[in-house]
């Protein structure tokens, strides 16, 4: 026994699981058998009560389901590659020289920029959103409190990050993609998965930035606590009298100073950046390589 699985715990069961372009095409496919046998579950919870605490006690039932079928086959696979082909870590802590609790809260910091950031390219970009869209996102921010976050703060970063940053950028960057081609694909699909251009168009914006976090540091962790942050304030806002029915940062906050806030927004976010690019990145990459279980 030449090498061992050094990534354990939960992490460690995916880490064989390297997927080039057909892996995230299957990837994809269990994500959307996922989709259906959760929208399943909705429905027989909006059966019972359509309430907005029922519709948010449906979320967090559903989003584990969703997501079930492809850790199912990552899971399954990682374990059938993992005696005789190597793998990669699936979290990593490159941190150096900067340091984890400086990149954490940088990470909080940039959270809360770019959500501002693209608050503001959808307002002048999108159209108005649609009636029903705003009663489903509504749904999303209102109701229970407590089981609002449980879905949209915790689960969403950690199924979807596992899946977009841990799974298909992760593969792709193994399989000799370049680094950018990797970083955009894995951003369309996370946007991808959110299935309307008004959720979509920040979601591929804070993606590209979660993918750049990733290519720099190989941390999950990161990416998570930046969607979760990012999350957890689009829901404390909802929750904010007076501002239940604002649709934007520009319904609450007056012109000049709407534009002001956006000016340094941007250039907190470039400084962020820019502390991102002091972490020193090994050749090869960030995320650590890992032994197959057994070798000749």
């Amino acid at each position: 026994m030449a090498g061992r699985r050094s990534n354990f715990g939960f992490y460690g069961k995916f880490a064989y699981c390297v997927p080039g372009a057909p892996g995230v095409v299957i990837l994809l496919l269990c994500f959307l058998l996922g989709f259906a046998l959760a929208s399943g579950v909705t429905l027989i919870f909006m059966a019972v009560d359509n309430s907005e605490e029922m519709i948010a006690a449906s979320m967090v039932v559903s989003y584990p389901v969703m997501f079930l079928p492809a850790m199912l086959w990552a899971a399954s696979n990682s374990r059938n590659r993992s005696l005789t082909c190597g793998g990669v870590e699936v979290d990593s802590s490159n941190f150096a020289p900067v340091g984890g609790w400086k990149l954490s809260l940088c990470v909080v910091l940039m959270a809360v920029c770019a959500g501002y950031v693209c608050d503001a390219v959808s307002t002048f970009c999108l159209p108005e959103m649609p009636e029903h869209l705003k009663k489903a996102m509504e749904s999303l921010t209102g109701g229970n409190v407590l089981l609002n976050l449980l879905s949209v703060s915790v689960f969403a970063p950690f199924f979807e990050e596992w899946m977009c940053r841990g799974m298909i950028l992760r593969g792709l960057l193994s399989r000799g993609m370049k680094p950018w081609v990797a970083v955009v694909l894995s951003a369309a699909v996370f946007a991808l998965l959110h299935m309307n251009a008004w959720q979509a168009l920040p979601a591929f914006l804070i993606g590209l930035l979660m993918g750049y976090v990733y290519l720099r540091t190989g941390s999950l962790k990161l990416t998570m606590l930046l969607h979760c942050v990012n999350n957890t304030v689009a829901v404390a806002v909802g929750h904010i009298p007076g501002f239940e029915d604002a649709q934007s940062w520009a319904d609450v906050i007056p012109a000049p100073w709407f534009f002001l806030v956006l000016a340094c927004a941007v250039l907190l976010l470039a400084l962020c950046i820019g502390v991102f690019r002091r972490v020193e990145v090994p050749e090869g990459g960030p995320m650590k390589k890992v032994k197959p279980m057994f070798t000749e």
